[in-house]
């Protein structure tokens, strides 16, 4: 059934908003919502209008609720809210999104699994009953599972409605689902922890066969059988697992475990060990009296326990026999359920507990009357003579419950309605005065009044006319079904009235989408102005915001204008890309696109710009290159700077010739080279002067280090020092020099007669020196001075001479730079001779110890002073 009554007040609860229905049951429907002031998701839990119209069951609803609040397990389903919201009851509680543990035993279970399932859940109900409470109604469909795939135990303490056929809340009727019930709950006997031990035991019994080992035609006969059917077994595979069944299972409470933390140590031992607890057999009442069998500890190993197979089989048979003996009873019995009728199932807390005890009384009876009784004629007839004596008349509370679950179906249909119907009359018909019937009828009622109005909010009036015929025929004068039928006649009139304009308005989308095609094929996207793809594609979408045609339209303009980008960037128009971006990002809603398309546009536009910066620069630089080149042609054509270029490229080859390289300062090729770059900065004969100088350095001082010889080396670094302050090779060549290790000769000391007149004192460190070895030592040095100065004189007179030679060529050199090549071509040649070079150098050591000398010139007359060796 469309559950749009109870969704609608749902929707109304305050403090809750609705997200989706997650289950509709026969008492409640349950959604997922959210709690606003939590932010939080909740399932929360709306009970059904037929039975929130009972007061007893509603206060009785929110009490219990409120009891269940107060238990915090881990496996026990957490109760936020309770409360009443006009005519509704509603439980907000934790959201389980894992499924049921009906739903897995259909779809199987380990054998492992189902021991886990039962041990935790065993500790929740040991932790309820410490509190006092029972559940009544532990079953597969109340277990859900949680995030973390934990069973959780559901529906704690909630009761059914009270005229349910299921569930009963006065004292003496039934109270849980009967194929999960417990005998003593069966008959409506005070229960405990115990009962909710039993129905453990039908829920292992369901995990590990796929059924539940009781079923019936209705909820008495299903009782029935809790109350004197045996045990079930377990298939030879699993009969492992039958001394833990039986001590769920046992008919007397007595002989069941005792609580729920006494079961989860022994599932817990069995899971490590595989040993069974020791437990008292239990006993299968009411029966099992002919013989005993001791149950001691055994070892329950997987598919291996034959011995244990064999014990029962041996009561299986005893059981058959009495059970044979004993059907008169059922049969009375059950015969007399069928004269009170389904009227009388709900006063059966006045006659059931007297038929139960005599059902207990007559099978005893018949049991002892048998005793050492013999094995089964036949115990096929017997099985069907059982089942013939089930009866297969339907109760009225079966009929309430089949025409409730109708209701309940979603989507639903008329058809389903109408058997609904069928079957509250004829409940109405055998019990007049039921008053869930009547509660059940009038909520078909108001659902098929809801149902008409959303088939005609869905334009379906054909539907709509049906629902509304459904509630004419059963009760015409019902008090909503005129107001509804005006409600569903003015729809009617208004979808008709606007069909009109739903027609032109689907037409004039339709025209704009294809306008708005065209104009993208025809590349007009947003020009012409009114004739364009972006105006028409969202034309369309302010009629129809939803069109997906005119979404796409747009989406394809944008991928367009991001075509345009990309030829616009290749075309280095970076204005009209930044255009075509703008309109881009009206489009699209792309952030990381609109994006990537920005930094793109600005990355080669600045690749661009530096572009065409760096060829601007290159351009000035040639061109004041090209200046520079002819500011130079035009002052080499004056014949005086000819003349000065010329002197000083003659003077730099001159003395590079006689080796002064570098030095003295201010007369020495380097500075004469440079001199002639000064006049003229692309002078080649300048220039390889200079690279000459260099290289004859750098030779010089490499070969003074490979000889070892650290003196020439270090005046060969400062010479380099001299040609450039920073050369890039000095640093490595003054460690090469400071590795040099010279080799010190050995000095021998002559032999000194002591017959000699001159005498040295040794002590003192002193010798006297004749003074004809001083005269003779002045002579030999005013000798060697006189002789330095003659050759002063003749380069005196060399270069006086060159001069000239200059002086008188400036003019031919102006008409002809090809003799100033000839002669640097001439004095390369002398410069380049080794010996040259090395005379040179001896003539720069010549005239530094003249100079020496002449200062230090002794006085003759003067005598000298002793002096140290």
């Amino acid at each position: 059934m469309n559950n749009k009554a109870v969704s609608v007040s749902a929707t109304e609860i305050p403090g809750y908003k609705i997200i989706r229905t997650l289950g509709v049951g026969g008492q409640a429907t349950v959604y997922l919502a959210i709690q606003k002031g939590f932010d939080r998701e909740v399932a929360l839990k709306v009970m059904s209008p037929a039975l929130a119209a009972d007061p007893t069951f509603g206060e009785r609803f929110i009490r219990e609720a409120k009891i269940v609040a107060k238990l915090s397990h881990k496996s026990i389903v957490t109760v936020y809210d309770v409360g009443e919201s006009g005519n509704f009851y509603y439980l907000a509680m934790e959201y389980l999104p894992k499924g049921d543990l009906k739903t897995r035993i259909e779809n199987g279970l380990k054998t492992r699994d189902c021991l886990t399932i039962i041990g935790k859940l065993a500790k929740a109900l040991h932790f309820a009953h410490e509190k006092g409470y029972i559940h009544r109604d532990v079953k597969s469909e109340n277990i859900l599972f949680n995030e973390d795939d934990e069973p959780v135990l559901t529906d704690f303490g909630i009761a059914k409605a009270s005229n349910s056929s299921t569930q009963m809340t006065q004292t003496g009727k039934l109270i849980g689902t009967p194929e999960y019930m417990s005998p003593e709950q069966c008959r409506g006997k005070t229960v405990d922890g115990r009962s909710d031990i039993y129905s453990l035991g039908v829920i292992l019994y369901e995990m590990l066969t796929r059924r539940v080992p009781y079923t019936g035609e209705d909820s008495v006969a299903v009782c029935i059988k809790h109350v004197t059917k045996p045990i079930p077994k377990l298939p030879q595979r699993l009969n492992h697992f039958q001394w833990l069944l039986e001590s769920l299972m046992a008919k007397d409470a007595a002989k069941r475990f005792q609580t729920g933390g006494e079961l989860a140590a022994a599932i817990l031992k069995f899971g490590k060990t595989g040993q069974a607890q020791k437990v008292e057999k239990a006993a299968v009442e009411p029966t099992r009296v002919t013989k005993k069998h001791d149950t001691d500890e055994f070892n329950a190993l997987p598919d291996s326990d034959d011995h244990f197979e064999e014990l029962h089989s041996e009561r299986r048979y005893q059981i058959s026999e009495v059970e044979e003996k004993s059907s008169l009873g059922k049969v009375v019995a059950i015969i007399l359920v069928l004269l009170i009728g389904v009227g009388g199932f709900f006063t059966q807390e006045q006659w059931y507990p007297k038929v139960a005890e005599w059902i207990d009384k007559t099978s005893n009876r018949e049991t002892r009357n048998t005793a050492g009784g013999v094995n089964p004629k036949n115990p096929s007839d017997i099985s069907q003579q059982s089942s013939n004596q089930e009866s297969n008349t339907p109760s009225s509370a079966d009929l309430l419950q089949e025409a409730d679950a109708l209701v309940q179906f979603v989507p639903q249909t008329v058809e389903d309605i109408k058997k609904a119907l069928r079957l509250v009359a004829t409940v109405k018909t055998l019990e007049p005065g039921n008053k869930s019937a009547q509660l059940i009828y009038q909520n078909i009622l108001s659902s098929s009044l809801m149902e008409a109005t959303t088939e005609a909010e869905k334009n379906n009036f054909v539907k709509a006319e049906e629902w509304l015929s459904l509630v004419q025929f059963e009760q015409p004068d019902y008090a909503l079904l005129e107001a509804t039928r005006t409600k569903v006649i003015n729809l009617k009139t208004e979808f008709e009235s606007q069909n009109s304009a739903r027609k032109q308005r689907v037409e004039t989308i339709d025209q704009l989408i294809t306008s708005g095609q065209e104009a993208l094929a025809a590349n007009r996207l947003s020009s012409p102005a009114n004739d364009n793809a972006i105006d028409y594609f969202q034309q369309a979408l302010q009629i129809d915001a939803a069109n997906t045609l005119a979404k796409q339209g747009l989406i394809d303009v944008s991928i367009a204008y991001e075509k345009l980008i990309a030829g616009a960037i290749n075309d280095k128009k970076f204005s009209r890309a930044k255009t075509f971006l703008a309109r881009f990002n009206s489009l699209s809603n792309d952030q990381a696109k609109k994006l990537s398309l920005r930094q793109q546009i600005a990355t080669e536009e600045k690749s661009y710009n530096d572009l065409i910066a760096q060829r601007r620069q290159q351009a000035a630089a040639a061109e004041q290159a090209k200046l520079a080149e002819a500011a130079r042609l035009e002052k080499l054509n004056d014949p005086m700077v000819q003349m000065r270029l010329l002197g000083s490229l003659d003077s730099a080859r001159t003395l590079e010739s006689q080796g002064d390289l570098v030095s003295p300062e201010g007369n020495n090729a380097l500075e004469k080279y440079r001199a002639a770059l000064a006049i003229d900065a692309k002078n080649q004969d300048a220039l390889a002067g200079i690279s000459r100088i260099e290289k004859a350095i750098i030779d010089s001082l490499t070969n003074a280090i490979a000889d070892s010889d650290k003196s020439k080396a270090t005046e060969w670094l400062t010479q380099l020092k001299l040609f450039d302050d920073n050369h890039p090779q000095y640093d490595s060549f003054n460690i090469a020099v400071s590795e040099i290790i010279e080799l010190i000769p050995e000095i021998e000391t002559p032999v000194v007669d002591s017959s000699d007149s001159v005498v040295q004192d040794l002590s003192a460190g002193e010798s006297t020196i004749n003074e004809p070895e001083i005269s003779s030592t002045l002579e030999d040095s005013a000798t060697q001075s006189s002789q330095e100065n003659v050759a002063a004189s003749d380069n005196a007179a060399i270069e006086d001479s060159a001069l000239q030679s200059n002086l008188q060529g400036s003019s031919e050199a102006t008409e002809s730079g090809e003799s100033s090549q000839q002669q640097s071509s001439a004095a390369e040649g002398a410069a380049e001779t080794p010996t040259v070079a090395k005379n040179s150098e001896q003539q720069k050591t010549d005239q530094t110890e003249k100079k020496e000398s002449d200062d230090n010139e002794p006085d003759p007359d003067a005598i000298p002073e002793p002096f140290n060796e």
